[in-house]
This record gives structure tokens, C-alpha cells and sequence, in this order.
């Protein structure tokens, strides 16, 4: 039961559902930006660019927001993060109430939403990673998977259903605004959770020592090494799916935001799913130790069949199937990196770790975009399905077979 472990902890609980909301504003601002883009522009490479520049921020910014995260306190950059965005959202709102958003204000949305993501990760991970038990960890992964998939699985039933009912730019328009609503209970948890932490304010020397120090334990840890050299090109292979689903349906199925909706909710209820099971599962059974390089399988085939299904029933239960593999994947590589390092340099190393897995996912999302536009949605979309299986039958990623978590290093 998900009412036992990290979800028992008041205060936890408190900011866990407070996500949840942010999670969800999140994901109907991006359903509204990747539909808005595919109805303006045919261009496949602009309709990948979402995913690039959403995740292309977090290669720059990640590093020196885990160490704003270790040394600063954690509460507060929470609050005037959300803040930004809930902002954001309520501009771009308010603009597209009264104008189109053309692709290039679309891309800048998508930039400027990759930059308050990166801001966000590794302050929240070490965040709620240091309010559990090191035995925890595997079941706070899940969690923080099944906040960000329940969001994905809503947001789009809610996108669709506002678009369909009132076009395009004005329902576009009230999910932005949405988003900046339901930043609202986080910006009061994070009002209520500052303190005084008696932290100094960090000198330009000390971030520098900071980071310096962060780079050294981290990259000091064969496995962990092994964990970033492995992200990255397996993130890049799944980026292919979320990057170019619009294009696919508008092009192949030849369906409008409903059938994009619907798409994007199977996956999500799948990954639901299996955040909802899978910690009660741990607790009950040994679960295979093998299960991420299955799931890595099941992601490939998965993929295959969406593109080869004859029928919706049919694509509807791969994309089903894709959402269950993705929630074990992300929870995997999850565990692995949060369970690393001790609470001191726990966000500057897993900034590390989101670096790669932004690197996976914005080069892969530019490279497939940029296969599309020569090769097609279809061909491109069976190529990702080939690396998947390649990468799952090779068995020689980190993240194909489950790790035992050691005990946490704490270096300062």
C-alpha cells in the first residue's frame, strides 16, 4: 500500500502532492505546446525542437543548480522556481488569449520551460531523497515517477477535451493558465518549509570548490561513471517516442489532439500502473533483478508494434505497454543515482546524472527530428525500436539489470 514508507511522513506527503499539482500544470502546458506546434508547422524537425529545447537547458544549468541545492537552503529555491514558472504560465496565457503563439514564441515557451526544469530536479530529488530511509529509496523513485506519469496521464484527457471543445489557441490558452493555478499549493508548502538555515551566501570561490568537489566524488565511483556513460544513449533511444508521437498522428494516423490525447493517456495509465503495484510487489516478492533490461525490451517492442499495430485497440495497448516500461526504466536509473552519495553532495551528483539523461534526451530528440524530415515518422520510429532491442538483448547497460543500493558515500 502506498500509505506506508516515505508516503507516512507528514511533512513529505505535504510536498508530494503539492508536486502532483505542478506535475500536472506541467503536463498540460506541454500537451498544449506540442499540438499547438504540430498544427502550425509541417516540419517534423519543428515539432522534435520541443523536446530538444525543453530538455537542452539542463545540460548547461544542472551542474550549478545542485550545488545552489547543496549549499543553499532548499525550501526556498523550491519557492522562487514555481514562482517563475507560475508566472510564465500566467503571461503566455493571458498572450494567448488574445494572439497565436507563433513557433518561434512556441520554442522560447519550450526553452524557458527547460530552463526552470533544470533549475528544479536537482534541488527536488536531494529535496524529498533526504527526507527517507536509504531503504526507501527504490519506493521514493517509484513515487516521484508515479506523481510525474499520474500528470501524464491527466493531462492530456484534460488538453484534449479543453481543445476539442474550444479550439486550439483558446483552449491552449486556458491550459497555460491552468498551469500557473496549479502552481499555487506548492508555492504555499514552500512558504510554509523555509527557514532561516543560517547557510552563508555562497562566494563565486566556494561554488567553485563546490562543484569542484562534486565532480571529483562522483566521477571517483566506477558504477557511478557506469550509470551517466549508459543514460545517456538509452534516454536518447526512448526520446524517440514523446518526440515524434504528434508527428505520427498527424501525418500517419491522420488524427487531431483527441488522438494525441488518447495516446499519451494510454502511456500514462500504464505507468501509473506500474507505480501503483510495483512498490506493494517489492514489499511482498523478490521482484528479478532483471526487470529493467526487460523493460528496455518491452519499450523496443513496444515501439515496434505502435508503428506497425492495424489498429487503434492495438496501438492504445502498446502505447500501454510503453508506459509500464518507461515507469521501470526512469525508477531504475532513479534508485541508482539517488542512492549513491550521502545528503551533502547528494544534488551536485545527481546533477550529474540529469546532465546525461538530458544529453540523451536532446540529442536524441534533435537527431530523430532530423531523421523524420528524410526518412519518415514510421522508418524512424522502427529505427529507435531497433536500438531499444539491440540495447536490452546486449545486457551490458547498468540499467538492464537492478543494482543492490550500497551505502550512501559521505564525502564532503
Amino acid at each position: 500500500m502506498l500509505s506506508t514508507g516515505p508516503l507516512s511522513r507528514p511533512a513529505f506527503r505535504r510536498f508530494y502532492l503539492a508536486k502532483l499539482w505542478c506535475n500536472l500544470g506541467a503536463a498540460l502546458q506541454g500537451f498544449a505546446t506540442v499540438w499547438l506546434m504540430a498544427s502550425s508547422s509541417p516540419a517534423a524537425l519543428d515539432i522534435a525542437l520541443v523536446q530538444t529545447l525543453a530538455s537542452a537547458p539542463l545540460l548547461l544549468l544542472t551542474l550549478p543548480a545542485g550545488v545552489l541545492a547543496d549549499l543553499l537552503d532548499r525550501a526556498t529555491l523550491l519557492f522562487w522556481v514555481h514562482g517563475g514558472i507560475a508566472l510564465l504560465a500566467l503571461l503566455v496565457g493571458l498572450a494567448a488569449l488574445q494572439l497565436a503563439l507563433p513557433v518561434s514564441g512556441l520554442l522560447m515557451l519550450s526553452a524557458c520551460s527547460g530552463i526552470a526544469t533544470a533549475l528544479l530536479l536537482p534541488v527536488w530529488q536531494a529535496c524529498v531523497a533526504g527526507q527517507v530511509e536509504a531503504e526507501e529509496l527504490p519506493e521514493l523513485a517509484l513515487l516521484n515517477n508515479l506523481s510525474f506519469n499520474a500528470a501524464a496521464l491527466l493531462g492530456p484527457a484534460i488538453g484534449a477535451l479543453l481543445l476539442g471543445h474550444l479550439g486550439s489557441s483558446r483552449g491552449a490558452a486556458w491550459l497555460y493558465l491552468l498551469h500557473a493555478l496549479l502552481s499555487l499549493p506548492m508555492l504555499a508548502c514552500c512558504w510554509r518549509a523555509r527557514r532561516l538555515s543560517g547557510r552563508p551566501g555562497p562566494s563565486a570561490q566556494r561554488l567553485v570548490r563546490a562543484l569542484g568537489s562534486g565532480l571529483r566524488t562522483a566521477w571517483s565511483d566506477a558504477s557511478y561513471r557506469q550509470l551517466l556513460g549508459c543514460s545517456l544513449p538509452v534516454f536518447a533511444a526512448c526520446s524517440a517516442l514523446p518526440s515524434l508521437l504528434p508527428l505520427l498522428v498527424r501525418d500517419v494516423l491522420h488524427g487531431r489532439a483527441g488522438l494525441l490525447g488518447s495516446l499519451q493517456l494510454a502511456m500514462g495509465s500504464g505507468a501509473v500502473l506500474v507505480g501503483l503495484t510495483l512498490p506493494a510487489l517489492r514489499r511482498q516478492w523478490r521482484v528479478p533483478s532483471t526487470l529493467p533490461g526487460l523493460a528496455l525490451l518491452l519499450y523496443g517492442l513496444a515501439l515496434l508494434g505502435l508503428v506497425l499495430a492495424p489498429s487503434l485497440p492495438l496501438r492504445l495497448a502498446c502505447m500501454v505497454a510503453a508506459g509500464m516500461a518507461w515507469a521501470i526504466i526512469v525508477s531504475a536509473a532513479n534508485a541508482q543515482a539517488q542512492a549513491a552519495f550521502g545528503e551533502r553532495l547528494r544534488a551536485r551528483t545527481l546533477a550529474l546524472y540529469l546532465m546525461a539523461v538530458a544529453a540523451g534526451q536532446t540529442l536524441g530528440s534533435l537527431g530523430w527530428g532530423l531523421l523524420a524530415e528524410r526518412a519518415g515518422a514510421i522508418n524512424t520510429l522502427v529505427l529507435a525500436a531497433i536500438a531499444l532491442i539491440a540495447m536490452a538483448a546486449s545486457g551490458s547497460s547498468p540499467l538492464t539489470r537492478a543494482r543492490p543500493l550500497k551505502p550512501p558515500t559521505v564525502t564532503a
